[in-house]
C-alpha cells in the first residue's frame, strides 16, 4: 500500500483577480511570472465572482509591491493517477 501523503504538496501563492475577457492579454504580459507546475492550471475560477478569474503567480514572485493579501492555496497530489 502506498502512503499517499508522501505525494501531497501544499502551495501558498499570490494570485491576481482579473476580468475574464482580459485573461489572454494578461497571460501574454505575465509570461514567465505565472505558475508553471504539472497538473495545476495558472488560471482558475474566482470563487467570489463569475466575471473574474484568478491568475496564479509563480513561486518566484514574493510579496508584490502594493498587493493586498490575496493568496491562492493549492493542494495537489503529485505522481498518482
Amino acid at each position: 500500500m502506498l502512503d499517499e501523503s508522501k505525494f501531497e504538496v501544499n502551495l501558498k501563492l499570490w494570485a491576481l483577480r482579473i476580468p475574464c475577457q482580459l485573461c489572454k492579454v494578461a497571460t501574454r504580459i505575465l509570461n514567465g511570472y505565472l505558475l508553471d507546475k504539472v497538473r495545476i492550471k495558472p488560471i482558475t475560477e474566482d470563487p467570489t465572482s463569475e466575471k473574474n478569474r484568478l491568475l496564479i503567480l509563480s513561486e518566484k514572485v514574493q510579496n508584490p509591491a502594493g498587493a493586498s493579501s490575496m493568496y491562492y492555496s493549492a493542494h495537489v497530489v503529485v505522481g498518482l493517477s
